[in-house]
């Protein structure tokens, strides 16, 4: 998730409305919260600002938030250092998220200035982007044990998606023919491309589906159970709603006392003769990108290797296609940067080409 960008061009299209002075700090974090829903900002990201400014909200109390200062800030940053040790770059994320907080004040009349755009950080240290080779790649897509599995894999690595975006994947938006997918992305739609292993993976996982979610979950269809309840036998169910909302059902099947009473075996011949007439089937649910990124650390310890994410498989994609000569901005635009920045990164990090050029025009590196 990138927490830098937006608020500089998001605020150029926000005409500034007057809010009265006297708001309390949580009303304004609601403000601010509605304020990023009409600018178009992605759901985490309003989550996640929303939770950042609310807990700086708290920790303010009843001081005005026109009375912040910078050390007020360096007090709330260095509280929530203490409470557990925080990286550089999630205390990056929090100040952030307090400029853009601050430039929604500014342009509504709350606050003179941006107390946080005053605060600074040494540059961050640029750390190389964990990449497998071809042969982990192999390693790790050998080790699925499921169908859907093996096609959230091969998908990951042949489009470079994020887990978000193949979370989202329709069935409607693939094109087999061509071998093209239409991926929702963080601001745009972009077409994605696959090859003939990722679309044997998919064939085998979809078999007869053509509509919904590609990939969903895995729960078994339900059996019903046969119950006994105040000398009575009842067929048992659970009847779903559009909501998906499950609610017990029950069929009266017979006593178990007087004249005509049931034998648990003759109970359950009725129950199977009756539940063949119910529709059993669950819904089943479109899997989020928490769960993805689980499948996909799980057969990366199945092969050996230690954290091994849809991020990871990304940067391989885009590492793997450079070495191999493609374009750069071919690669932008399959990963859905937009920037070159971190392109570039990928390529400076193409050991391949990095190790045949040193070979080829070093006197001794031969």
């Amino acid at each position: 998730m990138n927490f830098r960008r937006g608020a500089s061009t998001q605020l150029r299209s926000c005409l500034p409305v007057q809010l009265p002075k006297n708001v309390t700090n949580a009303q304004l974090a609601e403000k601010f919260s509605r304020w990023m829903a009409i600018q178009g900002y992605g759901p985490s990201v309003q989550a996640v600002y929303g939770r950042t400014v609310e807990q700086f909200c708290n920790y303010l109390g009843r001081k005005p938030i026109r009375k912040v200062s910078l050390h007020d800030i360096g007090e709330f940053l260095a509280r929530l250092d203490a409470e557990r040790r925080r990286s550089e770059s999630y205390l990056r994320n929090i100040v952030c998220t307090l400029r853009c907080f601050f430039d929604f004040l500014c342009l509504n009349g709350i606050v003179a200035a941006a107390t946080p755009r005053l605060f600074r950080f040494r540059r961050p240290i640029e750390r190389l982007p964990k990449v497998l080779n071809t042969s982990q790649v192999r390693s790790v897509l050998a080790r699925t044990r499921e169908s859907r599995d093996r096609a959230i894999l091969e998908i990951i690595y042949a489009t470079g998606c994020r887990a978000v975006e193949i979370a989202r994947m329709r069935i409607t938006d693939i094109n087999f023919r061509r071998g093209e997918i239409r991926v929702c992305g963080k601001r745009a739609e972009r077409i994605v491309y696959f090859g003939k292993p990722a679309k044997r993976a998919l064939l085998r996982y979809l078999e007869n589906r053509r509509d919904g979610p590609v990939f969903v979950d895995r729960h078994p269809t339900q059996r019903g159970h046969l119950a006994h309840v105040a000398l009575r036998w009842y067929a048992c169910w659970d009847q779903y709603s559009d909501k998906n909302v499950p609610t017990t059902q029950h069929h009266y099947l017979g006593g178990s006392r007087g004249r005509f009473a049931l034998t648990r075996t003759e109970a359950q011949g009725r129950f199977q003769k009756f539940i063949k007439t119910v529709r059993l089937t669950r819904p089943r649910h479109q899997l989020d990108a928490e769960t993805i990124i689980r499948i996909t650390r799980l057969a990366g310890e199945r092969a050996g290797l230690k954290s091994v994410t849809p991020k990871v498989l990304r940067a391989s994609f885009a590492t793997h296609m450079l070495a191999r000569g493609a374009d750069v901005h071919t690669v932008q635009r399959l990963l859905g940067h937009s920037s070159l920045s971190p392109v570039v990164s990928y390529l400076r990090f193409s050991q391949v080409q990095m190790a045949k050029t040193y070979r080829r025009f070093h006197p001794r590196g031969a």
